[in-house]
């Protein structure tokens, strides 16, 4: 198939520039050899494209490892004598955003939610100056730092704006109907399906299909909330304890 891209595209002197196109996405699974013109390319499980990492397993340690280098290169504010209040708003304006961009496409599952989650928690800690070796309740750290925004809060509020421009929006578009597009010819596969994009929102929703709902811009936004703090299980937990 790339080969024939390459001849199709030569035509209209288009053709497939074999220096530049150094990597493929394959899994372990796929052991054939792919060329351009003779000239093997490499095979990677995973590659960095327009920012993000487009792969199978490493986008959430990516994510996180590049908001660590955000808040070490901010550490003269966050470790210095600065009110909580001026650390939370560079905080909101720089780690939050290099942290969460691109999760509304990601399947948020627990581990995905877990990672940002205890980051966040630790770096709260040295804005802090409480050492990480020191026990306290992560209740107790954000009455301290209220004004700071959730990460794992703020990517599913992402996500739900996300769906409901795709809902209003998507219609023949290639981004509407690569999220809904469903491979499911053959057999079932055993044991518990892979999780969808599209199953948080069903979860919430009494009817499975979200784009009706989304439809309704005013009732989406009412709903906005509440999916994002049900999404994140630990602050669902604090707004039923109302601290």
């Amino acid at each position: 198939m790339l080969n024939e891209l390459h001849e199709k595209s030569k035509i209209a002197e288009l053709g497939i520039n074999v220096g530049k196109t150094s990597q493929i996405i394959a899994n372990k699974e796929y052991e054939q050899d792919v060329r351009i013109e003779g000239r093997k390319i490499e095979k990677k499980e995973d590659v960095v494209y327009l920012g993000q990492n487009i792969g199978f397993n490493k986008k959430v340690k990516r994510r996180i490892k590049i908001g660590w280098a955000k808040f070490w290169a901010l550490k003269r504010i966050f470790k210095d004598t600065f009110r909580t209040s001026i650390k939370s708003k560079v905080f909101n304006a720089c780690i939050v955003p290099a942290v969460s961009y691109g999760l509304q496409t990601w399947i948020m599952r627990k581990k995905e939610k877990d990672g940002p989650q205890v980051m966040q928690t630790k770096m709260e800690k040295a804005m802090l100056d409480i050492k990480q070796i020191t026990r306290i309740r992560t209740s107790e750290i954000k009455k301290k730092m209220l004004e700071n925004k959730n990460i794992v809060e703020e990517c599913l509020l992402r996500k739900w704006d996300w769906a409901g421009h795709l809902a209003r929006h998507g219609g023949d578009k290639w981004t509407g109907k690569v999220t809904d597009w469903y491979f499911g010819y053959g057999n079932r596969n055993r044991g518990i399906q892979k999780i969808r994009w599209s199953n948080d929102f069903k979860s919430l929703l009494m009817y499975k299909i979200y784009h009706r709902v989304a439809m309704c811009r005013p009732e989406w936004q009412k709903l906005r909330r509440g999916f994002a703090q049900k999404g994140n299980k630990y602050f669902w937990g604090l707004s039923r304890r109302k601290l």
